[in-house]
């Protein structure tokens, strides 16, 4: 008789304890589990998967990018690799691969755009008029604001203050040295995070850094130009970061005006797949989302310290985090929604983060659809309590296999629940589906 499984993401130390002192350092227990050689050698290899088996051939070859054929898995993501005029790119699942294209495709407008002679002239005038590039704004704000014409300075000293503020808050949150527990394993860790999730952290700096240049309405047409384009204006993608600030400072500083507008088009695709942007990103300046997500926070139950924690936070942009608090918020308040946070900030990577997010999401959806949730809370990982005594675990992973981690948490039994269900997303073998079913899952797809 198998033992019953917990479905979780961390690998091979299982946390049995995790408390946040009031400095929110985290202090974690730990119970370290081997595998014997005989249940290692029962462990699925990670599927290498075709990605015109899983996708529309359609999508996987463009005007400007080709989609590698072959997709490796890690047991939980899939690994597309985009080759594109504009760099390589990776996505995780066909959904972030659908986001890939457009960011491609708008990146490939914005280059047009570049080429234009209004273009041209704009950053030439924006360049005598103000003698700065809005980059500098956040990379050298020191030396920057001595720059600024007499005048406007003040719009702009706060820049200086929110950005350094920001950029040291964010190194002081998350760091390799004092995170524990799920932080380290969740689907998406990569032990360079610093290093290769520095995208994630300059988006977040520059959310921070760019709510006073939205006084003088360079960060609206910022939004306005990434509305247009159907895209993130707080993506970690670095190229299209880049020519969203190049296009929006010509435009605003330059005398471009609403050319740049005029000439974007939205991003169109072969197929219509689900988006996870939402209007409120570009349609509410930074400073008001992030008030926004500060009150409703603390509103449900989440203490100011934590709330600060999250607005600051290297690995989560301004889109991740309103996605984070709106979900919550579906939820009964205090229902738990600060132990989940004392999750989410643990994440180590965007992925991380990522998948935090879209774990309260795909669970709001299911308490708003299927059945109420009465309790939220997360150890390894997020799950929900239903009236009737069952628990439900979100899984929004995009191809799920018999792997280790999911061996070495089968030995421990936390979620105890009449029915306990697992909210899959994406794909699963029929290996990993079997063992899930095996220690008494349901696995809902």
């Amino acid at each position: 008789m198998k033992k019953k499984i917990l479905f979780s993401f961390a690998a091979a130390v299982i946390v049995s304890g995790c408390s946040t002192t009031g400095e929110l350092k985290t202090e974690c227990k730990t119970n370290t589990v081997v595998l014997s050689a005989e249940q290692e050698k029962q462990l699925e290899k990670s599927p290498i998967l075709k990605a015109d088996e899983i996708v529309p051939a359609i999508l996987l070859k463009g005007a400007n990018y080709q989609v590698d054929p072959v997709v490796m898995t890690d047991g939980f993501l899939m690994q597309f690799k985009i080759k594109s005029d504009f760099g390589d790119f990776e996505a995780s699942s066909p959904a972030t691969l659908n986001d890939r294209i457009f960011e491609i495709s708008a990146l490939a407008q914005l280059e047009k755009i570049s080429k234009t002679e209004a273009f041209i002239k704009g950053m030439k005038h924006s360049l005598v008029e103000f003698g700065i590039d809005v980059k500098d704004l956040v990379t050298s704000p020191i030396d920057s604001i001595t720059g600024i014409p007499a005048g406007i300075g003040r719009f702009f000293q706060r820049t200086y203050l929110t950005t350094t503020t920001g950029l040291d808050r964010i190194g002081n949150s998350g760091g390799e040295n004092d995170l524990c527990g799920s932080g380290k394993t969740l689907p998406g860790k990569n032990k360079s995070y610093v290093k290769n999730d520095s995208n994630a952290v300059m988006a977040t700096a520059n959310a921070t850094g760019k709510v006073a240049i939205n006084l003088l309405g360079y960060f609206d047409q910022r939004r306005m130009l990434a509305k247009k384009l159907q895209v993130d204006p707080y993506t970690t993608n670095a190229a299209l970061a880049q020519a969203l600030d190049d296009t929006a400072w010509a435009s605003f500083a330059g005398g471009l005006g609403i050319t740049a507008l005029k000439m974007a088009a939205p991003a169109t695709m072969a197929i219509n797949m689900t988006s996870r942007i939402s209007s409120w990103v570009w349609d509410m300046p930074p400073g008001e989302m992030r008030v926004f997500n500060e009150k409703t926070l603390l509103a449900m139950g989440v203490s100011q310290e934590k709330t600060d924690h999250l607005l600051s936070h290297r690995m989560y942009t301004l889109t991740l985090q309103g996605r984070l608090v709106r979900a919550l918020n579906r939820f009964p308040k205090s229902s738990g929604q600060e132990q989940v946070m004392d999750l989410a900030l643990t994440v180590e990577s965007h992925l991380q983060a990522q998948f935090i997010v879209e774990s309260v999401e795909v669970l709001a959806n299911y308490h708003a659809s299927k059945q109420f949730i009465t309790k939220i809370e997360a150890a390894e990982t997020v799950a929900g309590y239903t009236k009737a005594g069952g628990v439900v675990v979100p899984a929004p992973v995009s191809y799920l296999s018999w792997n280790k981690r999911l061996n070495i948490f089968s030995v421990k039994n936390t979620f105890k629940g009449k029915q306990k269900t697992i909210l899959l997303t994406g794909q699963i073998t029929s290996r990993a589906k079997k063992e899930l079913e095996g220690f008494g899952w349901v696995v809902s797809q």
